[in-house]
């Protein structure tokens, strides 16, 4: 093996000792340039190794990321086939890579999207926390716009948690999947949270889900008297005439803002079997009632009506009802 040493002597200047196989064999002196160039090739050595590391070093966390990318792209949205032990696992390795800090923005909507199905509620209550809000709501209308409805379930559940101003903002994307949101909705039906089911029958009634007029009519019978209200509203917005004789026994409810959504729902469905009994609450003593018939009475478009119409729209002592009242005659005469 051959190699020299250079080292510097006091009084000869730069001297090169060569050794070959241990041996030493050749002394001399040494230009102070030689020197130099000799020290820049270690120098360089040094540095090119270490740029090397430093490369290896960023090819892994390339990889890195890489993989990650790669293991969310071919997730599966159905865990069917998967089991329970592994998909648990997946589920909470796609949560650490989520709320790790170093995670891109585009790396956490592409696990979002993998989360719609795999973990919603964990979605939602990220979305809820000022923080990630802005991520997961891109992936949301990323996933409206292409008619994802993966994204359904992450939806129904802002809508259930979210306060009035996430429910305003989430209602739009949820109502954009029409009769594809019907049949969750249905599911909403059966929670114990009477905000659930309120909600579920406002999405049920705007996307006018007559293929569910009997699950709404059952919530008739509910023991909220706001879930009753909201379903006969629900009815009418159908405009389902199959649940007229539903929302003909609500008229029997004791509650009055019950009767009153029912009334409005008959009068908007047209059901002239109602007009006796809206009749009979044009004369109530509750101004409410009185109001809500006037109302229905418009939307009814009977003629029989007008006169009962004149005296409320006259002589009644609340100015609601009596608005309410010369609006309705406005409508019959352009019946």
């Amino acid at each position: 093996m051959y190699f020299s040493v250079i080292f510097r002597s006091k009084n000869r200047g730069y001297r090169r000792v060569v050794f070959f196989d241990g041996q030493e064999k050749s002394r001399g002196t040494t230009e102070k340039s030689t020197c130099l160039l000799i020290a820049l090739f270690f120098a360089c050595s040094v540095g090119c190794t270490q740029s090397k590391e430093d490369s290896n070093h960023s090819s892994r966390a390339k990889i890195t990321d890489e993989k990650i990318l790669d293991v969310a792209e071919n997730t599966n949205s159905s865990t069917k086939n998967v089991p329970e032990k592994s998909s648990r696992d997946r589920v909470a390795e796609f949560r650490r890579m989520f709320l790790k800090t170093s995670s891109s923005d585009s790396l956490r909507q592409l696990l979002t999207r993998h989360l719609f199905i795999l973990d919603p509620d964990f979605l939602c209550n990220e979305y809820l926390r000022s923080g990630n809000t802005s991520v997961i709501a891109t992936a949301i209308d990323r996933s409206v716009a292409m008619g994802d409805t993966t994204v359904l379930p992450l939806l129904a559940l802002l809508l259930q948690k979210g306060n009035e101003q996430t429910r305003v903002e989430i209602e739009d994307k949820f109502l954009t999947f029409g009769h594809r949101a019907d049949d969750l909705l249905v599911t909403m039906l059966e929670e114990s949270d009477s905000t659930v089911v309120i909600n579920a029958l406002l999405g049920l009634g705007k996307s006018k889900a007559a293929d569910h007029i009997d699950a709404i009519a059952e919530k008739l019978q509910a023991s909220e008297s706001k879930i009753r209200m909201r379903a006969a509203q629900a009815l009418g917005e159908i405009g389902d005439q199959r649940a007229i004789d539903s929302l003909m026994e609500a008229l029997q409810d004791t509650t009055p803002v019950v009767i009153s959504s029912a009334m409005v729902s008959l009068g908007r469905l047209k059901a002239f079997v109602a007009f006796d009994r809206l009749v009979f609450f044009a004369r109530s003593d509750a101004h409410q009632l009185r109001k809500h018939a006037a109302m229905a009475l418009g939307y009814l478009g009977d003629a029989r009506a007008r006169k009962v119409l004149r005296k409320l729209a006259v002589w009644d002592s609340n100015s609601e009802v009596r608005s309410v009242a010369t609006r309705a005659i406005g409508a019959l005469n352009e019946e």
